[in-house]
């Protein structure tokens, strides 16, 4: 190829040579311009990769073009053309989508009619197809008004300079956990499809597990006895239970965490089913396993049905108490909002600057995420246990939403979690409604962050109840999200010890990723690609030891049970028996 490279340049090799160097260009101001928020280094990093892959475009074409017979039946124009735009929708996608493509790791292979909606509803045509075809159309007149001018240097020194480059690019990508070019991504992507072990059908006669073990709401009402006559749940944003315990274990003395050891009940077992925040929550208040994912707009259409099921809000109500929905941000999500809650309580965008004119900390990294610091809301709290003889109240946080809450705190999410907590328990004493009060604290789903999806410990949440008169207990028996409503009426009416462990919990991952996995009894875990064109196995261990990372599974159940599992649970959710 070297050889081939030194012959003479001809123009087309000329005009495609120059359209490559000028789009390497382009990207580069384009990417610096509107991802002013990101590292530069690891926007110069993901830019190198991407002038690497068009120079090679080019060579390949240029080395093509040296064959006559080719060249004859312009084989080297439609290879680069077949090659470049398709590379060129990728990187240009990619800049729009930056973030969600660094921490999603999206590929082609997840490209379906669902992301299309996406990007039909979400783009700006405007700024995206137009602003890529101004791109394109400008390069393509700047590569044909230069094409005769005369290259510097020989094409010999641009493919020994290309090889270094490459070299070390790759190098780097191969070595990284999170580098967001999307051809590195297609092909490490296809990679783990070839080497990971394709789903077995399940054949096991008759089926273990019911569907309708997902589905853990009760039919009908039910009374509730207790002395508890105020309930607030407070739902951290991403935090597993690994976090939690090292984070807990560097708060403070006098913050909630580090006080209340001797009078919690500790649930150190807990999975999470869904991890999105909607569906989380959904799963949390309404004792259902969701078994779509939380935001394409197919599966929002499949489970928007669970804002007329029954749920804790229903249970609360019907027992005297009245429920509040609160959120330190500008924006709510639909179905949540639409649940029967005798109050919604949102701020308003005049709210948020006034809170942050008055010091505290309000972020607005977009418009779904405008909103202030969680410890907001504690005034409107502190009313209502005043107002009303029985509450429930139940917050899902925003200070996890965004790291900027801690780089301008210097706290992490725990410790300001504690300090909240420790002022409402201050007002509680103050006013003598504490021994009366029940706090609960858990999160709505695990770590999301791509590169960790296999393992246990990022679908594991916390789950701690306090209140003064409790004793400590620690449960480790298998719990999911589903059971928040059975723990919550049984620290209520102190019949803890009644609750059944659950034999298997399911859960699935984040939007667009085709994640599915379970827990057992037996402590086995798995996660499952769920692909229409492949199913496999990323991992099936065993974390009874959290020492181990690579234990075999003790127990009986096949990725294939979970699978079948799952199908079995849509069709339940579907059936009119549900409906």
């Amino acid at each position: 190829m070297v050889e081939a490279l030194s012959a003479p340049v001809r123009p087309l090799d000329t005009f495609r040579f120059r359209l490559t160097v000028l789009t390497a260009v382009a990207f580069l101001a384009m990417k610096l311009w509107v991802l002013k928020h990101t590292p530069r280094p690891l926007l110069i990093e993901v830019w190198c990769f991407e002038a690497c892959t068009w120079l090679w475009l080019f060579t390949l074409s240029a080395a093509l073009s040296r064959v006559k017979r080719l060249e004859r039946l312009r084989v080297p124009s439609l290879v680069y053309a077949l090659l470049y735009v398709p590379h060129f929708v990728l990187c240009f996608g990619t800049v729009y989508f930056f973030d969600d493509a660094r921490i999603g790791r999206y590929t082609l292979v997840d490209f379906d009619a669902d992301a299309l909606d996406y990007l039909k509803r979400y783009v700006n045509p405007r700024t995206g197809l137009g602003g890529g075809a101004a791109l394109l159309a400008g390069t393509l007149v700047a590569a044909l008004a230069t094409y005769r001018v005369r290259l510097p240097g020989r094409p010999a020194v641009l493919l020994a300079t290309l090889t270094v480059c490459t070299i070390g690019v790759v190098g780097f990508a191969a070595s990284s956990s999170a580098f967001p070019t999307p051809v590195w991504r297609l092909i490490d992507d296809l990679a783990v499809i070839a080497r990971y072990p394709r789903v077995q059908a399940a054949d096991r006669e008759p089926r273990r597990f019911a569907p309708e073990s997902l589905d853990r709401a009760p039919a009908g009402p039910v009374k509730l006895e207790s002395h508890f006559k105020r309930v607030v749940v407070l739902v951290m944003e991403e935090v597993t239970l690994q976090h939690f315990v090292a984070a807990r274990a560097r708060v403070p003395d006098d913050n909630f965490f580090a006080r209340i050891r001797p009078h919690e009940h500790v649930y150190s077992n807990v999975f999470a089913t869904n991890m999105d925040s909607h569906t989380g929550v959904l799963a949390l208040l309404g004792s259902r396993f969701v078994p779509y994912e939380a935001y394409k707009e197919r599966d929002i259409e499949r489970y928007k049905l669970l804002q007329q099921k029954r749920t804790l809000i229903d249970l609360m109500r019907e027992n005297g108490y009245h429920s509040v929905f609160a959120s330190a941000q500008v924006l709510g999500e639909g179905i949540v909002d639409k649940m029967p809650w005798d109050e919604h309580i949102l701020l308003t965008e005049p709210e948020t600057k006034q809170l942050a004119a008055a010091g505290s900390v309000c972020v607005n990294p977009y418009r779904f995420e405008d909103g202030c610091e969680d410890g907001v809301m504690l005034p409107r709290l502190f009313e209502r246990l005043e107002r009303h003889e029985k509450l429930f109240w139940f917050q899902p946080t925003i200070w996890g939403h965004s790291n900027e809450y801690s780089l301008k705190t210097h706290k992490s999410d725990v410790q300001y979690y504690g300090e909240v907590l420790g002022r409402l328990v201050a007002f509680l004493e103050q006013k003598g409604l504490a021994e009366e009060t029940l706090i609960v604290v858990v999160a709505d789903h695990g770590r999301r962050t791509r590169g960790t999806e296999h393992l246990a410990q990022s679908y594991q949440i916390p789950l701690v109840l306090y209140a003064p008169g409790f004793e400590r207990v620690e449960n480790d028996a298998l719990h999911s999200q589903l059971d928040l409503q059975d723990i919550i009426r049984a620290a209520m009416t102190g019949t803890e010890a009644e609750l059944k462990p659950a034999d298997v919990v399911l859960f699935i991952g984040q939007s667009y990723l085709s994640i599915v996995g379970a827990a057992t009894r037996e402590h086995d875990f798995m996660v499952i690609k769920n692909r229409r064109h492949a199913k496999y196995v990323l991992n099936h261990v065993s974390y009874a030891d959290p020492s181990r990372f690579d234990a075999p599974p003790r127990g009986d159940v096949t990725p294939g049970e979970v699978l079948q599992l799952l199908g079995d649970y849509r069709e339940y959710f579907q059936s009119p028996e549900f409906r």
